[in-house]
């Protein structure tokens, strides 16, 4: 009988020992796989300055390669050109791929640059874009971490220490202990570990919200940065036109007035339009100059070169034209929606994860120790394996897991009101540019019509100044308002541009594909 008793009991041993064996190789490996994972992590990260530049130059370069194919594609697939303008097209490329190769030290670029290729610069240059790159690959480390909660942890111990009695009992005597120790801990139930997994998943969508929100902020800024140069450059470009003109008007007025045909009335009254133009000039070359700062702090090359646009642009409103179609767009993919919603998210699973700190746990130990010592004394090696369950049963804990619940629960509430309210903004936005882009299409029309009237107005009055039906006056408000329709029609125009990305971006669907549609406007 006792002989198949320590059978029984040495082979339930050896299947305990092959249980563990196999549960511990299991372990190891993937021990040794998250290691593995986060020594090449931790590598990664301490990467020299030089490293990290070549790095996000490798990232930006692929994008734009993207980039390149795709424009490449549309060009391919447009019909509406001739074989000799494309080959023009791809000749004037290749001169700008050299020129851009071979760019100066004073960051002017030796060719007009267009939207897109500014577009490429600000990404190899704006601090804020790499930033978030990086703060993107930070977040997706966060899932495994959150994963780590969930899988096994083992521990090994070793402890060394020497023992020197002084005037000890006769069975004491002086010795080095030595224990050896392996611990296993693998949670089979437990609410809380599953919630806080949750939310490192949920910390992992922040912050790629957070880098898709700033590339499309950069999107947006470099298109601001490069309308907000054209309009300084066309509205001096009116400016000096209308000097020119108020200048040969003046001219003649002073000759007129020299003969006798005129008044010194007309003369002044030429002269104060001319010379209010001139301190308009000032103030407009002023605003050219912060608009080249502007340009040159968000994509890192001058903007004294851009192209500009064609006299005709294509005016349409984006379809489907419904404002709450388009609301709806933005609550889907608009990044910092997203980011806020993902917030909310993250706050409702801290309250699940506050109430499961009243439910209990139940997790697997193991463990396996080699020692040599028992209370102070020196014994044979003793050798032992513990298999076993811990059942955890939360009772009383100062009242900590209700206040936490109640403290997670505010914060929720809190966190769904600014998502809200960030909706409502949103929508605000999306509909004031919507109805922008709408009302920009007839004012542009309207505008073209009134520019083509201030011309046939004017011809009028000259024709009229020189029979002596008009006087001076009325050719000088002629030409004040045949140029105050050219700048109103320019700001129409560059408003009409700002008011469809402003509705890409809000909408959180503005990408390079747009900025390229954008592009083929510029001449």
């Amino acid at each position: 009988m006792d002989k198949l008793y320590l059978k029984s009991v040495n082979r339930l041993k050896l299947f305990c020992f092959i249980s563990a064996f196999l549960s511990l190789s299991f372990i190891f490996a993937a021990a040794f796989f998250m290691t593995t994972l986060n020594f090449n992590s931790a590598a990664y990260a301490i990467n020299t300055s030089a490293n990290i530049n070549t790095d996000i130059n490798s990232n930006i370069n692929a994008e734009l390669y993207t980039d390149s194919n795709t424009n490449n594609n549309n060009s391919s697939s447009n019909t509406e050109h001739s074989n000799s303008n494309n080959s023009k097209n791809i000749s004037r490329n290749n001169t700008k791929a050299k020129a851009r190769k071979n760019q100066n030290t004073s960051n002017l670029a030796p060719f007009p640059l267009n939207l897109v290729e500014a577009y490429k610069d600000a990404l190899k240059y704006d601090r804020g874009y790499k930033a978030a790159l990086y703060g993107k690959r930070a977040s997706n480390a966060l899932g495994w971490e959150g994963l780590s909660v969930l899988l096994p942890h083992v521990s090994a111990q070793v402890d060394v220490s020497r023992y020197d009695f002084l005037n000890p009992p006769p069975y004491y005597l002086s010795f080095t202990s030595t224990t050896k120790e392996i611990n296993l801990s693998l949670p089979i139930f437990s609410l809380r570990r599953i919630f806080e997994y949750a939310q490192y998943k949920t910390r992992q969508a922040v912050g790629d919200m957070k880098y898709r929100s700033e590339k499309q902020d950069l999107l947006i800024r470099v298109a601001e940065a490069y309308l907000d140069v054209l309009a300084a450059q066309n509205y001096i470009g009116v400016l000096n036109s209308q000097k020119q003109t108020l200048k040969e008007e003046l001219k003649q007025e002073e000759k007129l007035y020299k003969a006798g045909d005129g008044t010194i009335t007309d003369v002044y009254d030429a002269k104060s339009k001319y010379y209010y133009v001139l301190s308009e000039l000032i103030g407009a070359k002023n605003q050219l100059e912060s608009a080249y700062i502007k340009f040159k702090d968000t994509v890192g090359v001058s903007g004294k070169n851009i192209e500009h646009f064609k006299k005709k642009m294509p005016l349409y409103v984006p379809f489907p034209h419904s404002v709450k179609y388009w609301m709806n767009i933005g609550i889907k993919h608009n990044p910092m929606l997203k980011y806020y919603k993902y917030s909310l998210n993250y706050q409702q699973e801290e309250v699940k994860k506050a109430i499961s700190e009243h439910l209990p746990s139940v997790s697997f130990q193991a463990g396996y120790e080699d020692t040599n010592t028992q209370e102070l004394i020196q014994t044979p090696a003793l050798r032992d394996w513990n298999i076993g369950f811990q059942l955890n049963i939360p009772i009383f804990n100062g009242g900590y897991a209700f206040a936490k619940t109640a403290e997670a629960s505010n914060k929720a509430m809190a966190s769904k009101e600014e998502y809200e309210k960030e909706v409502y903004k949103n929508d605000r936005k999306i509909s004031q540019s919507y109805l922008g882009i709408k009302g920009d299409i007839v004012k542009i029309k309207m505008l073209e019509l009134a520019v083509k009237s201030a011309h046939i107005s004017l011809k009028g009055n000259r024709l009229g100044f020189k029979s002596g039906i008009k006087t001076m006056t009325d050719v000088l408000n002629a030409v004040q308002r045949l140029y105050n329709a050219r700048v109103k029609l320019l700001k129409a125009k560059y408003g009409y541009v700002m008011n469809l990305l402003g509705l890409y971006f809000n909408a959180g669907i503005l990408s390079k594909y747009e900025l390229a549609k954008i592009n083929r406007w510029l001449d």
